[in-house]
């Protein structure tokens, strides 16, 4: 497992990983109530205002856009935002490099976040994603 790439590590620095904490922890894991009701509520893209299976939310401004109708391309490119948090599992894609882009800090926050969600539900565990 590599440690991102550098627009990621980038970001990092100037940014943190709390956008990255965030975005996980209401609208991938949701580790609580009020996070899933959120979810619920904002979850579809802002474009074409569809529920689409491939949507992500912009790391640098939580913009939400589907992949498939291409919205969050678009977003990426007129707003020169290139790091987007795709909502089924939390992996990163890095729009400069054209690929998902895995972190060791971001895979950690994500089974921290996927631990506090089974807790929210009353479950031991939730289902690791192979990465």
């Amino acid at each position: 497992m590599g440690d991102g790439c550098k627009h990621l590590n980038n970001f990092k620095v100037a940014k943190g990983i709390q956008p990255y904490k965030t975005i996980h922890a209401f609208f991938v894991s949701c580790i609580s109530v009020d996070a899933r009701k959120t979810k619920a509520l904002h979850c579809y893209c802002y474009s074409c205002k569809k529920i689409e299976p491939r949507l992500h939310s912009c790391i640098h401004c939580i913009y939400f856009g589907c992949y498939s109708g291409g919205h969050i391309q678009e977003h990426a490119k007129s707003k020169k935002h290139f790091l987007a948090v795709e909502l089924k599992y939390g992996n990163v894609l890095c729009f400069q490099c054209g690929d998902y882009v895995y972190d060791s800090e971001l895979v950690e926050v994500a089974r921290e976040n996927r631990s506090r969600a089974a807790a929210c539900l009353g479950v031991s565990a939730i289902c690791e994603p192979w990465i």
